[in-house]
């Protein structure tokens, strides 16, 4: 008698199935897991991405306008309505006018006007949300201020100036 035909050399029992349904599980929720994690990860990496081009945006948006505009005594920081703004003169046929960049409310907006003029809220445009937003001269000690601080809530950048002569 052959061991095939008695059945001694099958396993009938159910314990086989069990391990394998049990092993097939365990393959399906870790592999459900990496799935989440991966995604959370994912969510993660494209937030801090928004947020970094958000900055960039930001800063070359101030950084093009101080550039367009460097000329002698071009670039000056006044007040705001919350705190420093920038301000950038350019003269105009009958008079100067100033393109003043500040924080407001949440949102850092510019506002064009005559310059000596008082900051009119209403005539500002919004350009980016910004809690807070500060403009200084990193170099205080010279009299010839040539590097421009601005810090958001994003960050801090140094602006170098390249006019010829005196500004500020």
């Amino acid at each position: 008698m052959r061991l095939s035909d008695t059945g001694a050399g099958r396993d009938t029992g159910t314990g086989s199935h069990v391990a394998a349904v049990a092993l097939f599980a365990i393959v399906i929720l870790v592999v459900l897991f990496l799935v989440i994690f991966g995604s959370s990860v994912y969510r993660s990496a494209v937030a801090h991405s928004a947020a970094d081009d958000s900055l960039r945006a930001t800063q070359g948006y101030i950084d093009t306008h101080i550039q367009a505009a460097d000329a002698q005594d071009a670039i000056s920081i006044g007040e705001g309505p919350q705190g420093s703004a920038l301000v950038i003169s350019e003269a105009g046929d009958t008079a100067t006018y100033e393109v003043r960049i500040y924080a407001y409310e949440g949102a850092l907006v510019e506002e064009y006007a005559r310059a000596g003029s008082s900051y009119v809220l209403a005539n500002a445009q919004r350009i980016t949300s910004c809690s807070s937003f500060e403009v200084s001269w990193a170099d205080e000690a010279s009299e010839s201020h040539r590097l421009l601080k601005v810090t958001t809530d994003a960050g801090t950048t140094f602006i170098a100036l390249r006019s010829d002569g005196e500004v500020g």
